[in-house]
């Protein structure tokens, strides 16, 4: 209760029966606007832009995604899912062979336009089953990351669902809907001659494939993984306490600093926090590091650059 008050009053949204102080008021609303004008600034490399409201639609449609997430529904996914993994299986040397040419020149276009696909069924995953779970899905639009344009919605009303597992799917409807998509199109490039669609294919391939791996599945990073472990634990801003135990326990540890105030509030946050900030930093690196590796193989002056950005955003 008293963590709550705080934050009201550090928002300026408490009214007291005696007078205010303007004064505090005031300084509070500027440190606030200096805050936003700051996030705005330095999120120049994150923009969304929100393009149309998806509502109308997805109720139009929910027919369809009743019979979707129906038994014959998850029935068919299942199979599609199998026969997909068949034909991992039978031309995996094929498959891993072409991975030396994903980042060519004359494959990077193609390669965005996979990606591209592969992230609007994702999101459009998260907001059909937002919907069939009775929620709203009202933005739907581009983010736009180091300048490149990637599909997002907006399906937090899910958070309000009263059953936990609601919440789950719907946090891991992207994925599951992506591994569908790398599984029809895995399924038309063993089908398929040399060519365009071929090429097209094998890249949704591996981007669905690599980024559900990598990242959406990944509890150690703040994508659906990770949603879903806060939401299993029951530990809001996992990730932001985890670092501020890490620094608590470096300043308590190391420092000598005794005024240090724990994130950790019982014996249970006090072992996971650490824990996570550990593991979710380690792999955090080792991730970058292999994708700077990765693309400095093929354009040195690119992966240099992603290298300073790394280094400054660290």
């Amino acid at each position: 209760v008293v963590q709550v008050l705080g934050q009201l009053h550090l928002a300026n949204m408490l009214v007291y029966d005696q007078a205010s102080d303007a004064e505090s008021f005031f300084e509070r609303f500027v440190t606030k606007k200096r805050k936003e004008k700051l996030a705005q600034v330095m999120g120049f490399l994150s923009i969304k832009v929100p393009i149309f409201d998806p509502d109308r639609l997805l109720d139009r449609c929910l027919p369809f995604i009743r019979v979707l997430f129906s038994p014959i529904g998850l029935m068919m996914y299942f199979g599609l899912l199998a026969a997909g993994l068949i034909t991992v299986i039978v031309h995996h040397e094929r498959l891993f062979d072409s991975t030396q040419g994903v980042l060519a020149p004359d494959n990077l276009l193609l390669l965005y336009v996979g990606f591209a696909i592969a992230k609007t069924i994702h999101e459009l995953g998260h907001a059909a089953l937002c919907k069939y779970y009775g929620g709203e899905v009202h933005i739907l639009g581009l983010m736009f990351i180091l300048f490149t344009p990637i599909p997002y919605c907006d399906a937090s009303s899910s958070w309000g669902f009263r059953h936990r597992s609601e919440r789950l799917w719907v946090a891991s409807a992207g994925m599951l809907f992506e591994l569908a998509v790398a599984s029809v199109a895995i399924l038309i490039w063993a089908a398929t001659a040399p060519g365009a669609l071929n090429a097209l294919c094998y890249n949704i391939v591996f981007t669905a494939s690599v980024s559900t791996l990598l990242f959406n599945s990944n509890p150690l990073l703040r994508f659906d993984g990770y949603h879903m472990l806060v939401d299993l634990l029951n530990m809001p801003n996992l990730f932001a306490n985890s670092r501020t135990q890490l620094k608590h326990l470096a300043s308590r540890y190391l420092l000598q600093i005794k005024t240090s105030s724990p994130a950790a509030q019982s014996q249970r946050e006090a072992l996971i926090l650490p824990t996570y900030g550990v593991l979710s930093l380690t792999y955090w690196l080792i991730l970058m590091v292999g994708i700077l590796t990765f693309v400095a193989n093929q354009y040195l002056d690119l992966g240099i650059l992603m290298a300073l950005l790394l280094a400054i955003m660290i």
